[in-house]
């Protein structure tokens, strides 16, 4: 393309403004909100998580025990178009030594944090008024976990993290699994063993990342589906304000996510980004466990159950850029979009490229330079240079060249200095004002 611009002489304490957000969530191992008898509580967790498109796959295992039910920790969530909703802490500016957290009856406060300096057996602990303690650690647990059924021997022993070996799901489809805990050394669980089924992996269709922008930052539900199964699937949705999280039925194979529930924990219009993942759970309970006690400062309840849960997660990050438009169910820059240059629809002739907005090359250069020698920016120049015959005739020579040498020679080939100043007199004009973002390839830029 010719280069117009070559052609040229020149290149504090707390509180929440709003209401409490939340209430105490049932489900979260409080026994009388369930009706179910005191016990101590073991969640045993195998399964595995898979973002759509990758062939990587990130295991999970891990295990907890807990001495009373009743003393978990509550979540605070409230309802939202069905769907359970926890918000982030949003207290402002909190003093130092101080963290913004939600108090037991769910309302958003600054607490102080642990300043003690605890030793290495010692927990600090920091009750939501009054100073910081150091306190004894006390280890609750069931001893090594042996499972067997796994793609691979696994051990898990207090507390139970993962080892690094631990490559790929750790089990298949539908594997029979069991779990052999050789009882706690101190306060836990005693031994048991028990058999239980691996959950079948799960897929969305279409997967995750494949759901049109459109939709998931439209103004509707957002459909997920799936091959059908005979488990539950939890749909968790994290945005800048705190996560959504649906209970499915696994059977029905689809659910739509309440967009009420979506804008709860949104920013806003232009706050487009959600971490979004879909869960196959399986989950069988065991109510026949027994625990052993000492002297501990907390209760430990006799009779214990185990949650023995496998699960399947397929997620995704969802987003588009705020300067973004969102054209034809598609996550598109404007600024850069050929088929969509400045606004959804508006199309680059054929060859051009789109800069800031703005359609840039041949033919969008040639339209504007004609457009703004006529009627624009460029009018006085454009007539100055027709007045004199010889500018005129490197006007006429460079608009038939179709490279750069071609349209050089043109300007030289002119016998007289004046008029090869009028030509670049338009150039100036044309690249630093009459079309700069046009023809910003024609001028160098």
């Amino acid at each position: 393309m010719v280069s117009l611009l070559a052609l040229s002489a020149v290149a504090v304490g707390c509180s929440s403004a709003e209401p409490a957000r939340g209430t105490v969530d049932p489900d979260a191992g409080a026994d009388a909100a369930t009706g179910d008898p005191p016990h101590a509580l073991g969640v045993i967790t195998l399964g595995e998580r898979h973002s759509t498109g990758s062939s990587e796959v990130t295991p999970i295992a891990s295990a907890a025990f807990f001495p009373d039910a009743a003393t978990l920790p509550a979540r605070c969530a409230t309802d939202v178009a069905g769907c359970s909703v926890s918000f982030l802490p949003e207290c402002g500016t909190c003093r130092e030594g101080e963290t913004c957290t939600f108090d037991d009856a769910c309302s958003m406060v600054c607490a102080k944090t642990c300043e003690s300096g605890c030793g290495s057996d010692e927990e600090c602990y920091a009750p939501p008024s009054g100073v910081s303690v150091c306190r004894k650690r006390e280890s609750f647990d069931a001893g090594p976990l042996a499972f067997t059924g796994t793609r691979a021997p696994l051990t898990l022993f207090p507390p139970y993290a993962a080892p690094s070996t631990l490559k790929g799901a750790p089990f298949a489809p539908g594997a029979e699994l069991h779990v052999k805990a050789t009882g706690a050394s101190g306060l836990g669980f005693e031994a048991f063993e028990d058999d239980f089924t691996a959950v079948a992996r799960f897929e969305t269709k279409p997967s995750l990342a494949n759901i049109p922008a459109g939709v998931v930052f439209g103004n509707g539900p957002i459909p997920i589906s799936w091959t059908p199964g005979t488990d539950k699937v939890e749909i968790t949705v994290a945005g800048s304000r705190g996560t959504v999280t649906c209970q499915a039925d696994d059977a029905a194979g689809s659910f739509q996510i309440p967009r009420e529930a979506l804008k709860a924990v949104s920013g806003g219009t232009t706050d487009r980004y959600f971490q979004m993942s879909a869960t196959r759970v399986k989950k069988e309970v065991r109510k026949d466990k027994a625990t052993k006690a000492g002297i501990s400062s907390r209760l430990v309840q006799p009779i214990g159950w185990v949650e023995l849960t496998t699960s399947s997660t397929e997620s995704a990050e969802l987003s588009c850029a705020a300067r973004n438009k969102i054209c034809s169910d598609a996550c598109v820059d404007i600024l850069t979009s050929p088929a969509n240059c400045g606004g959804c629809g508006r199309a680059c002739p054929a060859g051009d490229k789109c800069t800031t907005g703005r359609c840039n090359g041949p033919t969008s250069c040639g339209t504007c330079t004609k457009a703004a020698s006529t009627t624009g920016a460029c009018v006085s120049q454009d007539a100055a240079c027709k007045a004199s015959p010889e500018c005129a005739t490197i006007q006429t020579c460079v608009a038939a060249c179709k490279d750069q040498t071609c349209a050089s020679a043109c300007v030289t080939r002119a016998t007289t200095t004046t008029a090869q100043n009028l030509y670049r007199t338009v150039a100036q004009c044309i690249c630093n004002s009459g079309c700069p973002n046009e023809c910003a390839t024609a001028c160098g830029r």
